[in-house]
């Protein structure tokens, strides 16, 4: 329970340190231990500390369970190391919503946009969060006539933009002169109350 507090509100540090106070005791660890201890080392910026984590997960075997090799995933994607992010993301028997927005940010993170595209267009299943990523990351990119035909499939297809979805297509709207794109989105984000001071038209 601590380590799952420490991954969630910091420092990750202690996670790392409540273990290894876990281990001298003698303490047993399970997946309920391993998969906030790799969520704690992928906010760390030194991988080290991850790498030991994950070579322990594969010494108890725990490494094939969906919960582990999420943690795996986040921890290389954060990382930047995709390659090895893929090879577990591969090896899943089953993957959901949360490892591909994990791949597909990473990818995109790392500057590999088009990586980023196919694997969200692979995609079965959806979440807000994964159209808001690759939107952005278009964006980014200077590619907003595509990042705003994304965002008009993802009305079509029935999401509701939150938040991060204004703060990202409104300056998408203005920057390509679609006032009345622009103006919609404005108005939809108010009537759901997502307007904030700092967004205006």
């Amino acid at each position: 329970a601590f380590i799952k507090c420490y991954s969630l509100v910091g420092p990750p540090l202690q996670s790392l340190s409540f273990f290894s106070s876990m281990k001298s005791r003698g303490i047993w660890a399970d997946e309920y231990t391993y998969a906030p201890l790799l969520k704690s080392c992928a906010s760390l910026p030194d991988l080290r500390f991850g790498k030991c984590v994950h070579g322990e997960v594969i010494r108890t075997g725990l490494h094939r369970l969906g919960s582990i090799r999420i943690g795996v995933v986040e921890l290389y994607a954060s990382s930047g190391r995709m390659g090895d992010a893929q090879r577990v993301f591969d090896e899943m028997p089953e993957r959901n919503v949360v490892v591909w927005n994990l791949m597909i940010r990473g990818f995109c993170n790392s500057g590999d946009v088009e990586r980023g595209l196919g694997l969200f267009r692979k995609m079965s299943e959806r979440s807000v969060v994964s159209w808001n990523s690759m939107i952005s990351s278009l964006s980014k990119c200077g590619r907003d006539r595509e990042a705003l035909e994304l965002f008009c499939g993802m009305i079509d297809q029935g999401f509701d933009p939150d938040e991060a979805t204004v703060v990202t297509v409104l300056p998408i709207s203005a920057s390509l002169g679609v006032l009345d794109t622009g103006k919609w989105i404005h108005s939809t984000a108010e009537s759901k109350g997502l307007v904030k001071d700092f967004i205006t038209v």
